[in-house]
């Protein structure tokens, strides 16, 4: 191969190679609060390895939008699904199959919640954990007394994916990318 066609082919490799090896994550590198070709220049410096200072404060996580989703249809009591926390949210989902709109949720752990349908009052003690920038859909499954001895409840979440992402068919609970036990109460 000739030189020049080295060098090209080294230069390609540095340049893919560069996101990779570079520390910075963010684009503001040179703390001018602005992203430009010398933020991207400084980092291709870094990459192959000229001192060069990175100074890159991630930006902060945006907090997630949960939604309550109501998958009761009571024999007794109102079909109306409500979820307090102990921040002073709530959501309500009224008939069976429904969901509740979105709220931003600020608060990384809730500390406790209340969840209120069929003329029952149910409390999950927590902290229950709130991934940040996601789409999360609550819901409650209760196990039947018949089979546990006791009437258990658990509070479940789907992760439905990024926060800015088209949210799946209201129709299709299996839509989400993560089932998880959130807790669990004895009535």
């Amino acid at each position: 191969m000739r030189k020049g066609t080295w060098k090209a082919l080294a230069m390609a490799v540095v340049m893919i190679a560069a996101p990779a090896m570079s520390h910075a994550v963010c684009g503001d590198v040179n703390g001018d609060d602005s992203r430009t070709a010398s933020d991207a220049l400084a980092v291709l410096k870094s990459a192959v390895g000229q001192n060069v200072d990175l100074e890159c404060t991630a930006d902060p996580l945006r907090p997630s939008q949960v939604r309550l989703y109501n998958a009761f249809n009571c024999a007794s009591g109102s079909d109306n699904a409500i979820l307090e926390t102990d921040h002073g949210q709530d959501w309500s989902a009224n008939n069976t199959d429904s969901y509740s709109g979105y709220q931003v949720v600020e608060e990384s752990l809730i500390e406790g919640i209340n969840y209120k349908q069929c003329g029952e009052n149910i409390r999950f003690e927590g902290p229950v954990s709130v991934p940040p920038e996601r789409r999360i859909v609550f819901f409650v499954v209760a196990a039947h007394p018949d089979f546990y001895g006791e009437d258990y409840y658990y509070l479940m979440m789907i992760d439905e994916g990024p926060r800015d992402g088209a949210p799946p068919s209201e129709q299709n609970m299996t839509g989400g990318q993560t089932f998880g036990m959130m807790g669990h109460a004895v009535k």
